[in-house]
């Protein structure tokens, strides 16, 4: 069901680390551990400060790890502006990684 709430789309960015942190975890449980750290780099894009929940076991728990490793090394959080250019009606939006 947390696949099908994030394809959904319109959630709050704290619905949005729930969301990842059950991909996560399940992706990680059941084994997959690329896609279960990829959710949780995604949830700590959104939250840096996000935990597991403490009844997720130590063997499951190595993905989330190396997504706090990959925010560490890393100098800012994402971020996004957004701006109107009245000269052409249009909408500008600058992501930065």
């Amino acid at each position: 069901h947390a696949l099908e709430a994030l394809r959904e789309g319109g959630h709050p960015p704290e619905e949005l680390v729930r969301i990842y942190q059950l991909l996560g975890t399940a992706s990680s449980l059941m084994g997959e551990e690329d896609a279960a750290r990829d959710y949780f780099v995604r949830m700590l894009g959104i939250d840096r400060d996000a935990q597991l929940d403490e009844s997720v076991p130590p063997r499951a728990r190595n993905p989330y790890l190396e997504a706090r490793g990959i925010w560490a090394a890393r100098q800012g959080r994402l971020s996004i502006s957004t701006g109107l250019d009245r000269a052409s009606s249009a909408v500008r939006v600058e992501l930065r990684d």
